[in-house]
């Protein structure tokens, strides 16, 4: 959509033997957002951090409510390397799905196997 602009000049560099690393804010250039957004550079120019971090695109407008909050949790985990509880979220999600679905089965294993009648 663009380029995420400065609101200051300049970004704040911090410099030791090994390397600099610069920080500072940005802000999105969509005018419905305008979000700042706090970043670290490392010396190439290349993005090393960001906060919020950018989450993976999801579209949930046709997921039933349930299923999209517990899968829009997973993608935050993801997004800030919690990669165990980002996993914990997606088993939450599809524990989610089966319940929307009327999965039934004595364990998730079992009830993942009973979407495939249940799912379109």
């Amino acid at each position: 959509m663009g380029i995420f602009h400065s609101p200051h000049k300049n970004l704040i560099e911090l410099r030791d033997s090994a390397q600099a690393i610069r920080f500072g804010t940005r802000v999105c250039p969509d005018t419905t957002c305008n979000t700042h957004v706090f970043v670290v550079i490392g010396d190439d120019g290349r993005l090393l951090d960001s906060y919020p971090a950018e989450l993976i695109d999801f579209d949930s407008s046709r997921v039933p409510p349930a299923v999209a909050s517990s899968l829009r949790e997973a993608l935050i985990c993801h997004a800030n390397d919690a990669m165990r509880a980002a996993a914990l979220m997606v088993r939450r999600t599809l524990e989610d799905l089966c319940v929307d679905r009327g999965a039934t089965g004595d364990n998730l294993y079992d009830r993942i196997e009973a979407l495939g009648d249940a799912v379109v």
